[in-house]
């Protein structure tokens, strides 16, 4: 049984392991795979830049197959939803927060606009005076709730007006998902150690090492089994990990 406190309770842990399948998913897709090989250029933080504009050729299905995996990593209402799984692994680590705190705000960010025009579209309403602005989140959203998922009837004057400049939205919503997806890729590296069976945490003024359950410091540093008994830890007598 997990404890409660800093620890974390079975479905937080479930929650985890999920996010860490997802990513797995996410990583053997075609269209992703199709993604990594474009032009674009990978920088810090999972930053994007593209050095091309162009259409980015693509079969239907294999999008479409894409954005259902996708989904469940923004989705509020999603169990693996990366900011669900930011909240989890900062509280139970103190060490973790600030990374999690700065992926939470460059994720934040990235739905709203970008470092590059392109990221974000104007489209004519009635005049040329009246332009409506779609950020990726809106174009994602849009995609979602007035195309591939559902067909909301309030979303389709959206829907047509991001399909009169589909290079544009394309290029945003793929610059987009890119930003999380490797964010998301990278946070599900670390956990899958974390939540592997030869994982244990040690506390900064401990000579113990626990399972992640037992522990209640969140000042905590995970190492292998191994490495954790060559360091001169000892087993914790009442978690016995």
């Amino acid at each position: 049984m997990w404890r409660g406190g800093y620890g974390m309770t079975e479905e937080e842990r479930w929650q985890l392991k999920q996010f860490v399948l997802l990513c797995e998913k996410i990583k053997k897709c075609r269209y992703y795979a199709h993604l990594r090989a474009h032009k674009f250029t990978f920088t810090a933080l999972g930053s994007v830049k593209p050095q091309t504009h162009d259409a980015i050729h693509y079969d239907e299905d294999e999008f479409r197959s894409f954005l259902t995996l996708f989904r469940k990593l923004i989705a509020n209402r999603q169990p693996t939803c990366i900011f669900k799984v930011l909240k989890i692994v900062g509280r139970c680590n103190e060490y973790d927060r600030p990374d999690c705190r700065e992926i939470k705000k460059y994720l934040k960010e990235a739905e709203r606009h970008g470092s590059m025009g392109i990221e974000s579209i104007s489209v004519n309403e009635q005049s040329e005076n009246e332009r409506k602005e779609y950020t990726p989140k809106d174009i994602v959203d849009t995609l979602f709730n007035a195309d591939i998922f559902h067909t909301d009837k309030k979303r389709q004057s959206d829907l047509e007006a991001i399909k009169r400049f589909k290079p544009q939205a394309q290029v945003a919503l793929v610059l987009y998902a890119l930003k999380v997806v490797l964010n998301a890729t990278k946070l599900a590296n670390k956990l899958e150690f974390r939540l592997g069976a030869d994982a244990v945490v040690v506390a900064d003024n401990g000579r113990k090492y626990h399972k992640n359950e037992c522990l209640r410091s969140t000042r905590r540093t995970y190492l292998h089994k191994r490495d954790a008994i060559n360091k001169g830890y000892r087993a914790c007598k009442r978690c016995k990990p």
